[in-house]
């Protein structure tokens, strides 16, 4: 089974070559389109090629989730339980029991659904790390591609990029705090991707945004 802290450096490698990938492909940013789905696809590749893991699933749903377990979840159901949603991606010991639960965000336009993400990881810690045995959830994760852009240059977008990530880390705190998280602790990734986007102004000159992302992990034990 795959370490914590290799799980957290492959998602953040995943997380830095979709972009870096997507950028290639597109010339322009996966932080400004529907990446979401690529991104978790990028990151479960790293993860498979840094450790085995039994099982590793995308877009698991509720349902599928409820069937596995071995025994019911203490106490009355949460709205995890009764409804159609999906974890964006799940690791499995071979007993099909859950260790590591994984939401990601990647678009700016979904920053305000970031909330609903975090209970549930939150809820699935509560309900499953109970004794600390090997059968428990080893941790939740949540990770979010953070960017900033500038028409001014690079140095001005990564500035702007400091407050971007200390403002997911400040709104994800106090998100954890008021569901009475305890345990959890933040990783960023140490590489920055950067790139440059051309668009048409007038009397066709060309202008340029300066963009730049990196990877927030927010790690819930």
């Amino acid at each position: 089974m795959i370490s914590k802290e290799a799980l957290v450096a492959a998602l953040h490698e995943g997380a830095y070559r979709a972009a870096a990938e997507y950028y290639d492909y597109s010339k322009t940013f996966l932080t400004k389109c529907a990446g979401e789905s690529y991104m978790v696809a990028c990151m479960a590749q790293d993860i498979r090629q840094t450790s085995t893991v039994p099982f590793l699933c995308l877009e698991y749903c509720n349902g599928t989730f409820t069937k596995d377990l071995k025994e019911n979840f203490r106490g009355p159901k949460g709205d995890f339980q009764r409804g159609s949603g999906r974890i964006d991606m799940v690791i499995l010991n071979r007993d099909r029991q859950l260790k590591f639960a994984i939401e990601a965000k990647c678009n700016a336009a979904w920053n305000d659904t970031y909330r609903p993400d975090i209970k549930r990881l939150l809820w699935l810690r509560n309900k499953l790390r109970r004794n600390e045995t090997k059968y428990d959830l080893i941790a939740s994760i949540f990770i979010a591609l953070v960017s900033s852009s500038s028409k001014i240059s690079f140095k001005k977008a990564q500035k702007h990029l400091v407050g971007k990530v200390k403002t997911w880390t400040d709104n994800i705190t106090a998100c954890l705090d008021e569901n009475g998280a305890e345990n959890y602790f933040f990783s960023e990734g140490d590489d920055v991707f950067s790139g440059i986007e051309y668009y048409k102004e007038k009397q066709n000159n060309l202008s340029k945004v300066y963009t730049v992302s990196t990877s927030l992990c927010c790690i819930i034990e």
